[in-house]
Formats: structure tokens, sequence, C-alpha cells
């Protein structure tokens, strides 16, 4: 299998854990917070350009968080803001230095409020638990921790095409893990 083959096998491997991801931490979100805010919300993880070690470790550590209400009347404080087709971003309204200036004071304090509660949920509830699944999937292929058990174990320093197995079998793996954790559930 050449090169080009080899890194988009990898790389649909890995959205698949991507998607399994996602939906999982969106399900904790909506069930932890869905209600109470009256609506839903969604995370879209970054795909990296390459599927390495480095970027299934990070996997969760960038994104957007939108949210789409249940009925905008319910959400005063979203009327002036511009929705996209998955709902609003409230990753890039929150990351803005000042708020928007068709927002009052009151209603950019409510949104900052919504936001912080979320971000809690989510990293405590959605992402906590994935990063966890995440690196015990590297531990159990022998390519977590740090870098002198790379070293002592060998598990990355082979040929290429070995790396590239390696990288199928932890996707794989995760993927197995990913089902386990929803049977628990």
């Amino acid at each position: 299998m050449g090169k080009q083959a080899q890194r988009q096998q990898a790389h649909g491997k890995f959205v698949t854990v991507r998607c399994e991801i996602e939906s999982q931490v969106n399900a904790a979100v909506n069930a932890q917070r869905g209600r109470r805010y009256k609506g839903t919300f969604e995370l879209h993880i970054d795909t990296p350009k390459e599927v390495t070690v480095k970027t299934i470790s990070a996997c969760g550590s960038s994104g957007v968080l939108f949210f789409t209400p249940d009925k905008i009347d319910e959400h005063p404080e979203l009327k002036k803001i511009r929705k996209v087709a998955d709902g609003f971003n409230l990753s890039a309204l929150m990351s803005r230095a000042k708020p928007p200036a068709n927002i009052d004071d009151a209603s950019w304090q409510v949104l900052e409020e919504m936001c912080n509660d979320v971000s809690t949920v989510l990293r405590t509830h959605g992402l906590a638990p994935m990063q966890a699944l995440i690196t015990r999937a590297l531990a159990e292929k022998g390519l977590g921790g740090p870098k002198i058990s790379k070293k002592l174990g060998g598990g990355m320093t082979g040929k290429a095409g070995d790396k590239h197995e390696v990288m199928c079998q932890v996707l794989d793996h995760m993927n197995e893990l990913l089902a386990q954790n929803v049977a628990a559930k």
C-alpha cells in the first residue's frame, strides 16, 4: 500500500473515531445542560491533516461548540446574533475581545454564564472521559506516557509500514473502547 493510501486509510479510521467521540460528548453535554438552556449543544472536533500519535492524543482539544435553541423566542440574547447552519457558534462568539455592538451588557452576561456553565460540563462530563479513553487506547499499544517509554518499548521506532499498522490498530482499538463505553451506559 502506498503512502497516500495509508494516509487515507488512517484518516478514514480517525474520522470514524472523531464522529463517535463527538456523538458521545454531545450526548453527555445535552443530558446535563440541554434541557436547562432549552436547546441542543453540538461539538465539532477538528480533524488533523495527518494522523499521528500526537494528533490522536490531542483529539478534542480544538473544535467548535454550537448551540441551537428549541425556540429562538426563549433566547432574546441570541436574536441579534447571526445564526449559521449548525446553530449559533458559541466558540467564535465567546472568543471575541469585546461583545458585538448589537448585544447589550445584560444579554452578553447571560451568554457568558451559559457558555461558562456548558464549558465546565463539556470538559468534565464530555471531553475528560474521552481523553481518558484515548490515553488508555494509546497506552495499551505502548504509545502513551513519557518519551522515554517509546525508546524502551520500541512502539513506533520501526519502519513506516509498521507505524501505519500500529496507528490503524490504535484507531480500531479506540473504536472498540468507544463502543464498549456506549454499551456500558
